[in-house]
């Protein structure tokens, strides 16, 4: 289920940013556009963890599948004003799927298998995305066959890849939901663990903001900087997915070698900073490539294990709204820094991806600081 979504939701990402840039959109409008997104998937986010709380995380899922297919039909008009429409309805429908979704594998498994639940179903999910990806050159090959502008082929995949969604979107029903929302609990003081969550709101702040700086705009930034289309962003964007999908598999592994899943997030993660900082050194579309492939594929790679690590912090029946509160810790600072990011493009292309680097550093730093018996003792016992 999972799968065929991110399929679609690969091809679509493939041609966004040529999309927008082929309809004229600058970087700073770019930019723009996907704090739009990020600040309704923020709304999103708050109303899918309490519907899968409330409801179970299956139908709210099945919600914001619906709404990701209606902002492809409406992104396929092109013009400023439809992008902004899709970029609402798109950014809540990602952010009720999202959550829900967290939460509805943290249910089907016991908590002692979370690394394992988490990294499986993101790399086989990440996998699939990479498919979708490399269907990125399937715009440029119908635009040849048919002699076709390929700014009208990429409505017409945008277009197609909406309706699938809705089309597929009731097969999440048949997934089993092991949790009944009739036996919720309601919050008390005693039971909200504040301090754990200000320590990974702290962290989900200097993450979101450092990672929408350029990480988020990247698409733009090689389509601004290479010139390059929905078939060069395919193969960059799959390459780096399909790798990454398959390292996820021996991420639980490692995580027990190491001692717990921060602990392997965290030396896993860290090295992805300096190759940041070396794509703004290079004027080579091979080269950079190669190095943000790399560079996306060491930060990434562990995220599943660090989701683990914060959903084992959290009451079983918390997890739907916990998963929201980090999600809104994480799309705020997004939304403020897609847009400030998008603004650097246009004075300075490598500033922004500078400036990533630095806060990424400082994430890791407050990691350390705030969980030192997760990250220093070597324990397979972080549950």
């Amino acid at each position: 289920m999972s799968m065929i979504f991110q399929i679609l939701n690969g091809f679509v990402w493939s041609m966004y940013a040529p999309f927008l840039r082929g309809h004229g959109f600058t970087g700073t409008q770019y930019g723009f556009i996907g704090s739009v997104s990020v600040f309704a998937s923020i709304a999103g986010s708050l109303i899918g963890g309490w519907l899968a709380d409330r409801y179970g995380s299956r139908r709210a899922i099945v919600t914001g599948v619906v709404f990701l297919g209606i902002s492809d039909i409406i992104l396929a008009m092109g013009s400023f004003e439809a992008v902004t429409l899709a970029a609402v309805l798109g950014g809540f429908g990602g952010g009720v799927s999202w959550v829900a979704l967290t939460a509805l594998i943290s249910r089907v498994v016991e908590d002692r298998f979370l690394d394992r639940a988490f990294s499986y179903t993101t790399a086989f999910a990440t996998m699939a995305s990479a498919l979708g990806s490399y269907m990125g050159f399937i715009p440029r090959i119908l635009s040849s066959m048919w002699g076709k502008e390929i700014l009208e082929l990429y409505s017409m995949c945008l277009m197609i890849t909406g309706i699938a969604f809705i089309a597929f979107s009731p097969l999440v029903l048949m997934v089993p939901e092991k949790y009944s929302p009739r036996k919720h609990v309601a919050i008390t003081r005693k039971r909200v663990p504040w301090i754990i969550f200000i320590k990974l709101t702290i962290v989900e702040l200097v993450i979101g903001f450092g990672a929408a700086l350029s990480i988020h705009n990247i698409d733009y930034y090689f389509a601004r900087k290479y010139n390059v289309s929905s078939a060069e962003l395919g193969t960059i964007m799959g390459t780096e997915q399909l790798a990454m999908g398959l390292l996820m598999l021996l991420m639980p592994k490692l995580s027990q070698r190491v001692g717990g899943p921060l602990r392997a997030y965290i030396l896993v993660a860290s090295p992805s900073i300096p190759l940041i900082v070396a794509m703004t050194l290079v004027d080579n579309l091979v080269v950079a490539a190669a190095l943000f492939i790399a560079r996306t594929i060491m930060m990434n790679v562990a995220n599943p294990l660090y989701q683990a690590f914060q959903m084992s912090l959290l009451p079983r029946d918390m997890r739907g709204r916990g998963s929201a509160v980090l999600g809104l810790a994480w799309q705020v600072p997004v939304g403020l820094g897609r847009a400030v990011g998008g603004a650097l493009l246009d004075i300075d292309l490598e500033l922004p991806l500078r400036a990533t680097a630095l806060l990424y550093g400082t994430a890791m730093g407050l990691l350390v600081v705030f969980f030192p018996g997760y990250v220093t003792k070597r324990s397979s016992s972080h549950q």
